[in-house]
């Protein structure tokens, strides 16, 4: 069998890569302007109101492209990070974390971290130790934000109806109204 691999597809498909790696660095998607923007957002309404659920749904949805794009193209410490902040995201999105201003304003640094770490890779340096460390710290603090809403007080279920005491004779229907 011939193999389909010639030296020259190597180089177009290497090539190809470094493009798409730099389209992705220069943010012609706007992947990372529209997290910049959505987390300006959070900022102002940090101390204002709970996150708007739209706007959380909007950044999980950019940091799961965000992931998917970093992984595909070589990327992995922004891939893990991004992982990481998604999973927060989506603790918020289903009340497993408070929805308060110490979580908002744990969602705006981890936009600055990962502005640093794609100005970092635009320089040509590795951001891989740095982002590795913050993406630790961000699991550690989503793990202690979860066991602050665990200790929460919950409310008490309402009491159940009580049920009539008394027995249907054998081989007889028996039929209870409560009005």
């Amino acid at each position: 069998k011939k193999s389909m691999s010639t030296p020259q597809s190597k180089t177009t498909v290497s090539s190809d890569i470094e493009t798409f790696r730099e389209i992705f660095l220069q943010d012609e998607s706007g992947i990372f302007s529209r997290i910049a923007e959505f987390t300006e957002r959070v900022s102002f309404n940090r101390n204002h109101a709970l996150l708007d659920k739209k706007l959380v749904s909007e950044l999980f949805r950019l940091f799961h492209t965000l992931k998917g794009n970093a992984m595909a193209l070589g990327f992995e410490a922004i891939a893990e990070y991004a992982h990481a902040v998604e999973d927060a995201l989506h603790a918020v999105s289903v009340s497993q974390v408070p929805n308060d201003a110490t979580t908002a304003q744990f969602l705006i640094d981890c936009a600055e971290h990962l502005k640093e770490a794609l100005a970092s890779c635009r320089a040509g340096n590795s951001s891989d130790l740095n982002l590795n460390v913050q993406t630790q710290e961000a699991r550690a603090f989503m793990s202690k934000q979860r066991g602050k809403t665990a200790e929460a007080p919950r409310p008490s279920p309402k009491p159940s109806p009580p049920k009539p005491s008394i027995e249907a004779p054998r081989g007889r229907f028996f039929l209870s109204v409560q009005i």
